[in-house]
């Protein structure tokens, strides 16, 4: 494991604005860069490697392989598709475990170097595993509340898609008039709510882990934090948002599209390269974005509970340095 160590200068706690907070994010990225992309890559790489092995042993006839000319109809009828969209959901939600802890770690070594403590990738893993069942609990939670508020929209699109195989063409047309109405009028306040909840529950992860909390009492704390700055959290989130998605969906698109025009035919080879590039860009960008919800996280407790670097390093439990 990478021992790698996150250290740097003195950080005086106090009320920061969206250019300080900026800045000390990406300072304290670029100081502490491989550390935070190692953290990263404990749980990104494997997956990636899980991806590759399931393209290869699921399109064994992918045209890439065969060099036949399959068109997609009769590509999208095999079997072989089939298994690769099933080995594709399973390594997501393995994926989306790994993520959770990932996170946690992350969480845990941005707050060391903004405490000025050093800690190495192997000790921000064994504390965030420690936390385990608080962080699934919590992600199930919020998990079921996002579905919960978004399953009657999706509920409307498939009445929409399948009211045309039942009654009349007009009963149909009625139906599907119906649908696209209510997917209209109900997708925006729908999705309204959940990304005002989505907000509000922002920084459990870091209540979690930095104040030892159970999963519900964590996203309780993200709750009462954010109260009284929900248009700020909002705000600078959503700037984050659109940098990260900028960021990361430009390369992404660009190899996806390149090589879907140079391997005609071929689902493994647009799969594999985005699957690569996707990893690489996750890895870079999810630290820092992490860092900044942090760090605001530490802005929050600054502005609403007054406190300041000594207070804020008795609570905290120190690093075991074995």
């Amino acid at each position: 494991m990478e021992t790698t160590r996150v250290a740097s200068e003195a950080i005086t706690l106090r009320p920061l604005n969206l250019g300080e907070l900026l800045d000390s994010a990406i300072t304290l990225y670029r100081k502490n860069w491989i550390t935070l992309i190692g953290i990263s890559a404990v749980v990104s790489v494997p997956i990636l490697v899980m991806q590759i092995i399931a393209a290869l042993v699921t399109l064994p006839t992918d045209p890439f392989f065969t060099g036949a000319r399959l068109d997609s109809s009769e590509f999208a009828e095999s079997f072989a598709l089939l298994a690769f969209y099933g080995a594709t959901i399973i390594v997501s939600i393995l994926g989306g475990l790994g993520r959770v802890f990932e996170l946690g770690a992350i969480a845990i070594a941005v707050s060391e170097q903004y405490l000025r403590r050093a800690i190495t990738i192997k000790q921000a893993y064994l504390r965030a595993l420690r936390k385990w069942l608080a962080l699934l609990i919590a992600s199930f939670i919020l998990g079921l509340a996002s579905v919960a508020i978004l399953l009657p929209l999706f509920g409307v699109i498939g009445l929409g898609v399948i009211s045309p195989a039942f009654g009349s063409q007009s009963q149909a047309n009625v139906g599907l008039a119906i649908s696209m109405l209510c997917m209209c009028f109900g997708s925006i306040p729908l999705f309204v709510i959940w990304f005002a909840l989505a907000m509000r529950w922002s920084f459990f992860t870091q209540a979690i882990v930095l104040e030892d909390l159970s999963g519900i009492a964590g996203i309780r704390r993200s709750w009462r934090l954010t109260k009284g700055s929900f248009w700020r959290v909002v705000g600078i989130l959503f700037l984050l948002g659109i940098f990260i998605y900028v960021v990361t969906a430009v390369p992404t698109a660009a190899i996806q599209f390149g090589a879907t025009a140079m391997f005609l035919g071929s689902l493994f080879v647009p799969t594999v390269l985005n699957s690569i590039v996707a990893t690489l860009v996750a890895m870079v960008t999810e630290p820092l974005q992490f860092a900044v919800i942090t760090l605001l996280y530490y802005d929050l407790r600054v502005r609403k509970e007054g406190f300041d670097l000594e207070m804020l390093m008795q609570q905290m439990t120190p690093v075991n340095p074995k």
